[in-house]
């Protein structure tokens, strides 16, 4: 049995031991953390980039509408009263110079009969006054006075019958009755709409509305291919045929007519109809994948860039112009850059070291290509 003294240096000896091992075990530890290469936070990250094209396109833009007359007459009476006839209905076919509708005309016949006697008299008194003025017994002032009042009552006169003329409504053109907005016994004032009528010969047209980023891509005689829910399957020719300079105020955008060439089809204003606008205007920008995108809104977003230097990623924003099927074509922001980061981009952030693979996975050259750790 060992002593007392023996049992103290064997146990000395033991921990002397054991904290060599534990030492040799520590520094061992990173040589087995780098054998499989970089730590874990400095190895790159592998991401999938795409070449950035720039290129000259003329993207085709869809808008819808209704189909309109192109001439819309607003038929009003000249003079207020009470409705006396009311000769058509909406929809009708009208004939140039068919009476549609006539007020009460007794106020008005009035009126012209007092404007008639007026001018009677007022004739009546040139002639009494210029006889006394050749005896001198009335002055030339006084002549000339009635001659004033002469032409002031053949004035009256002709405005009461222009107003007799008008309390009657005549089709200006051959055409249809678009809307009637009066009946009988009605009281309408002067100038108020009473009924739309649409040309016979004006033609067709459909109205659509633009935001400004397509509207400044329109231009006058631009090819459009027009579509009618009242015909489906079927497309029709079409033409930009005038385009608004001032935006609407309440709705926030542009209006644009285009022309219809629609053969002999029965069609009727108001129909719906969707269009596409072909530009003949082409515009050169940048296009670059809608996966890129990082934080996107309407008009802006911001992308990853690869940078082959030095193998490294730079967030950027970009001014987006519009969409094309699944790409972003990019107004600003790209210039004299050359590769987008297409996938990986939300474990990224900005000045990242990374392995940069193309689309079918072979890694993409670079002169940081092999390495394994960020220096």
């Amino acid at each position: 049995m060992l002593n007392i003294t023996s049992r103290l240096k064997y146990w000395a000896n033991f921990q002397r031991a054991l904290v060599g091992l534990l030492s040799i075990s520590y520094l061992l530890v990173p040589l087995v953390s780098y054998a499989d290469g970089a730590p874990e936070k400095l190895k790159p990250i592998t991401v999938v980039v795409k070449k950035i094209r720039r290129d000259q396109r003329s993207i085709p833009i869809d808008v819808s509408g209704r189909l309109h007359n192109k001439i819309e007459i607003k038929l009003a009476f000249k003079t207020g009263g009470l409705v006396d006839q009311v000769l058509v209905d909406e929809g009708d076919y009208v004939e140039e110079g068919q009476l549609l509708a006539r007020l009460d005309l007794e106020e008005v016949e009035a009126a012209v009969a007092q404007a008639e006697a007026a001018y009677q008299k007022a004739k009546r008194d040139i002639k009494r006054v210029a006889s006394l003025n050749k005896q001198n017994v009335l002055s030339k002032q006084k002549l000339q006075d009635a001659e004033t009042e002469l032409t002031l009552r053949r004035a009256d006169l002709k405005v009461a019958k222009f107003n007799q003329k008008y309390s009657e409504i005549r089709a200006s053109v051959a055409g249809y009755i678009l809307r009637r907005e009066l009946e009988v016994n009605e009281l309408v004032q002067p100038g108020q709409t009473v009924f739309v009528m649409g040309s016979k010969n004006g033609g067709w047209i459909v109205r659509a509305g633009l935001i400004d980023r397509d509207i400044v891509r329109v231009s006058l005689g631009d090819r459009v291919e027009l579509f009618l829910d009242a015909y489906p399957g079927e497309s029709f020719d079409g033409r930009v045929a005038e385009i608004s300079q001032v935006v609407d105020s309440k709705s926030g955008i542009f209006s644009v007519e285009i022309s219809v060439d629609s053969g002999e089809l029965k069609l009727f204003s108001g129909m719906v109809a969707s269009a596409i606008i072909n530009p003949e205007k082409r515009q050169e920008l940048f296009y670059v994948p809608i996966e890129s995108l990082v934080d996107s809104n309407v008009d802006e977003a911001q992308v990853y860039l690869f940078d082959r230097s030095t193998s490294r990623v730079e967030r950027i924003p970009i001014a987006i112009s519009f969409l094309y099927q699944d790409e972003v074509a990019v107004s600003d922001g790209l210039e004299g850059h050359h590769e987008v980061v297409l996938s990986g981009v939300k474990r990224l952030q900005s000045g990242d070291f990374v392995h940069a693979v193309d689309q079918q996975g072979f890694p993409v050259p670079s002169p940081r290509m092999g390495a394994a750790v960020n220096p």
